[in-house]
């Protein structure tokens, strides 16, 4: 893009307008400090623990209240790091349901998710009981 716009700008500076050769420049000049300025916040996102976006979050919660065994999400918080989502989340469950049967809903959560979401590198799960 910087090459045409070059071009551009040196061919109607030859045909008899100068000015254009200095607007051109400006030009390609505010691209490739747009396009740096994208990168740069790109990269410091990742490495500052941001959340993910809005829309990912939705899509995990409402995978989270789908599986079996999960009456709520008490808590849930993402980290992005580099290109990899870690995820903390405590859900309710029966309070009637035993110690094992509660760790095998939070087992099967926890496999579900990484499997569903690739970008899901690790999941902290709590088990609390339900107020129900």
């Amino acid at each position: 893009m910087s090459s045409v716009g070059s071009f551009i700008g040196i061919g109607l500076a030859k045909i008899g307008y100068p000015i254009m050769d200095p607007i051109a420049s400006i030009i390609i000049c505010l691209c490739i400090l747009k396009v740096s300025f994208d990168i740069t916040k790109d990269a410091l996102e990742k490495m500052l623990d941001t959340s993910c976006s809005k829309e990912f979050e939705d899509d995990v919660q409402n995978f989270i209240k789908q599986q079996q065994g999960v009456e709520g999400i008490d808590l849930f918080h993402t980290r992005q790091f580099g290109n990899k989502v870690y995820v903390e989340l405590e859900i309710s469950v029966d309070r009637n349901r035993t110690l094992v049967e509660a760790h095998e809903i939070a087992e099967t959560v926890h496999k579900n998710l990484e499997e569903q979401f690739p970008s899901i590198k690790h999941v902290m799960i709590h088990v609390n009981p339900s107020e129900n």
